[in-house]
């Protein structure tokens, strides 16, 4: 198998778009790679998604905009400090810990580049909106100019507007991921391979090596994600998981790759890292593996992976990919398994 297939010379970040919402389709065939560029995943998650944020506050303060309930800011007994031990942040910090750590989080945000265009757009006042906000309106050109720069709020908007090509796109999520986004970027990157993978599989009605390539591709994208304590990749692995099994769309990702494919998968993501350091250096960055993570990323990281379980279940309990490039992922943490209780006790 080649080496690892990607990673042009340039990395962007993009809105997730994914068949998600492909359940009012015909099911009896595969969505196109154009369609499937015109879902955003972020109006697919449903109900559980919402009940999840709505019973558990993230760090981040919900928009002024939001409907969704809003969780008290302290709870009664609240008193940690950021530097302790805690999960849930607007029932375990002290006030003026929950407000540092919402800082910390917007801040995280931004290096990840987890900031949707769309969800600017709608809410103006949303934690980071400012950053994406002068660059909504520009031209394909004026965005273009910015991005050879390695603007990266230019590349976020490029790789997210619904006016720009996918080619463009795309070369803006690999640039992005080469600056060191692993949120919308990895997301977008999944899909593409995704799509890819469905062609190939829908041409020759059978899975070719080109189908196991893309899913390898998929994979490694995970993995590096997950290594940097970001699940995004991960979560938008697991929609195709858990499509294929509720709708028998096309292959099942789980089962491409057999037991000797899937332990390449860690030499890929090594090699995919080799890439992004080289293309690092050109551009006078050090090595991905050098950028500290902060301590806010773990119980971002926690809370994601609580998300994850609670959207797909059994499906990544048992995800014999998963199992096997990040065991850890998984399982249910005591973070993880108090956030899920949480929101259990919530919705009763």
């Amino acid at each position: 198998m080649r080496a690892f297939y990607i990673v042009g010379a340039v990395i962007v970040v993009a809105v997730i778009y994914t068949y998600f919402l492909m359940a009012d389709q015909p099911q009896s065939r595969l969505p196109t790679a154009a369609e499937l560029e015109t879902v955003d995943v972020g109006n697919t998650a449903g109900s559980k998604a919402d009940t999840l944020n709505a019973s558990v506050a993230e760090v981040d303060a919900e928009p002024a905009h939001s409907t969704s309930p809003k969780p008290e800011t302290t709870h009664p007994n609240s008193g940690k400090s950021i530097d302790d031990d805690w999960c849930i942040a607007n029932t375990e910090l002290a006030e003026n810990d929950f407000r540092l750590a919402q800082e910390q989080k917007r801040e995280w945000d931004l290096v990840r580049g987890d900031l949707s265009l769309a969800f600017v757009k709608a809410n103006p006042d949303a934690p980071n909106a400012e950053y994406l906000q002068p660059y909504a309106e520009l031209s394909r050109d004026d965005l273009i100019v910015h991005a050879k720069n390695d603007d990266k709020y230019a590349l976020l908007v490029l790789s997210q507007r619904d006016d720009i090509d996918t080619k463009d796109k795309e070369r803006a999520a690999k640039q992005l991921v080469i600056l060191g986004h692993t949120s919308k970027a990895l997301s977008y990157l999944i899909v593409r391979e995704m799509s890819q993978a469905q062609v190939a599989f829908q041409k020759a009605d059978a899975v070719v090596p080109e189908v196991k390539k893309h899913v390898a591709n998929m994979l490694s994208y995970v993995k590096y994600g997950l290594t940097r304590k970001d699940p995004s990749a991960l979560l938008t692995y697991m929609m195709f998981v858990e499509r294929h099994h509720k709708d028998q769309l096309g292959f099942n990702p789980e089962s491409v790759l057999n037991e000797e494919e899937l332990t390449r998968i860690d030499s890929h993501t090594q090699k995919f890292v080799d890439m992004l350091d080289s293309r690092r250096a050109k551009r006078y960055l050090q090595p991905i593996q050098e950028v500290e993570i902060p301590a806010i990323a773990k119980p971002a990281y926690d809370y994601k992976l609580a998300y994850a379980h609670y959207l797909y279940g059994k499906y990544l309990t048992h995800s014999r990919t998963i199992k096997t490039i990040n065991p850890e992922a998984t399982e249910r943490s005591s973070c993880v398994e108090k956030i899920l209780s949480h929101v259990g006790r919530t919705n009763k």
